[in-house]
């Protein structure tokens, strides 16, 4: 099984890919990923330039953020 950490990286991989071929813009779109009982999705309004691992959300099932914070994508849902 991956860590955490390994699938943040291949989410922002993923995101900065996204970009260069030209399916996703500044903002636009975002990635999730189930890792057990959580989600790590792209937080909202994040521009591809700017995300970082760090920066990517992991909420609960009910979309509530853990303690390091950051709002995840309206998408969630």
């Amino acid at each position: 099984m991956k860590s955490e950490s390994e699938i943040r990286r291949e989410i922002l991989e993923s995101v900065r890919r996204l970009e260069e071929l030209g399916l996703n813009h500044a903002s636009s779109g975002n990635i999730s990923h189930r890792f057990g009982a959580r989600t790590l999705i792209t937080p909202t309004g994040a521009h591809t330039a700017n995300l970082t691992e760090a920066r990517i959300v992991s909420i609960d099932d009910e979309g509530k953020a853990s303690a390091e914070g950051g709002v995840p994508s309206s998408e969630w849902r």
